[in-house]
């Protein structure tokens, strides 16, 4: 049967064709054609070439798949130059020259081509571990990047911060206002959320501005009239001068970043900063991060908060000294037994203990400074 006689026709109509019978059918002639050696591999590759010529593909960037493709098909080297010529006599010149040379450059042609086809291999392999990493990692970045966009509710209505934002930044608002007091330039705050840490720092004349990738808690502050901004930190960083900045202020961001980006933050700062410059990283407490961040955030963030100490080191590690750390410790609600014995003392002692070790410091806030010469 074939592919027309698959599906009957009406009288006077042409008989319905089986699309995909018919290419089954064109499949197993050419595989019995190619056993019979009626179509010889060195054919196959010569209509390949001359498809590819007169109909080529052209992948986009992303298309690794069809990257890779091409990479198999241009791995073949044919040793069988042309010899057709319009000239008299060089086509038989060209003839013997291939005859002559045919063994030395067969041999030659099969040593790259077995190296383009392990190197096809290869990428096949990097091509399909990148696909698992991939589906392993998915989109949870962007969850958290750009919450608007992704659903991710971590705080309160849409343009208002999360609580954990408000909670560190009026925490630590005065203790980044003394630091900054004699500071005399532009000062970026990151991720600045409603730009309420901006307006403290504008209230006592200084010439700040934020940046927060959330456009939803941006555009509300922005449309108030502050110089607040939407974009990543690092973004923003890397588009400034360098030497640009008096101060930068950094909060949020450096809780959720990558531990790659973390690294990475410090040093886009130090380059931003201009001699005598205030890096002020904002941070929250490991032993604290579920309790301050939402349960959503927390768990998806692509990291998680550093130690003080680790910033300190970071920052020594980029150029900037000296460094400063300060720590809040939190509100607990250990009762405090009276003391009127021995006894009510050393319970005391030990409920003071097991509170610096459940809760301990919720936040804290780092001060370097990068030298002047």
């Amino acid at each position: 049967m074939t592919a027309e006689q698959d599906t009957p026709a009406g009288d006077g109509e042409a008989p319905a064709l089986d699309l995909d019978r018919l290419l089954a059918e064109i499949d197993e002639e050419v595989e019995r054609r190619r056993a019979s050696g009626e179509l010889p591999a060195e054919l196959e590759r010569e209509l390949d070439e001359l498809f590819a010529r007169f109909a080529p593909s052209t992948p986009g960037d992303n298309d690794l798949d069809a990257i890779v493709e091409q990479v198999e098909r241009a791995s073949f080297i044919s040793a069988a130059v042309p010899v057709e010529s319009g000239k008299p006599g060089a086509s038989q010149i060209k003839r013997v020259l291939r005859k002559l040379m045919a063994w030395y450059m067969n041999h030659l042609a099969a040593q790259v081509t077995a190296m383009g086809g392990a190197t096809a291999r290869a990428l096949r392999v990097v091509v399909a571990r990148i696909d698992l990493l991939s589906n392993r990692v998915g989109n949870l970045e962007e969850l958290v990047t750009d919450r608007s966009g992704a659903g991710l509710d971590a705080g309160g209505p849409a343009g208002e911060p999360d609580t954990g934002d408000v909670e560190l930044l009026d925490a630590w608002a005065d203790a980044v206002v003394e630091v900054l007091t004699d500071v005399d330039g532009r000062v970026l705050h990151a991720d600045c959320a409603d730009g309420r840490l901006v307006t403290r720092l504008l209230e006592v004349g200084l010439d700040a501005y934020g940046v927060d990738p959330r456009r939803d808690v941006v555009d509300p502050a922005a449309a108030g009239g502050l110089d607040v901004r939407s974009g990543t930190v690092l973004e923003h960083l890397g588009a400034v001068p360098e030497g640009a900045l008096a101060a930068v202020v950094l909060s949020r961001s450096v809780d959720v970043l990558r531990r790659a980006d973390q690294l990475r933050l410090v040093r886009a700062a130090a380059a931003a900063l201009a001699p005598g410059g205030v890096l002020v990283v904002i941070g929250t407490a490991p032993e604290a991060w579920g309790r301050r961040r939402s349960p959503v955030e927390a768990d998806l963030a692509p990291g998680r908060p550093l130690h003080p100490d680790t910033w300190s080191h970071l920052a020594a590690a980029a150029g900037f000294d000296p460094v400063e750390v300060r720590r809040r410790d939190t509100d607990h609600d250990l009762a405090v037994i009276p003391v009127d014995s021995d006894l009510s003392s050393a319970l005391n002692a030990n409920f003071a203990r097991l509170a610096a070790a459940v809760f301990g410091a919720d936040s804290h806030l780092v001060v370097a400074r990068k030298p002047r010469s």
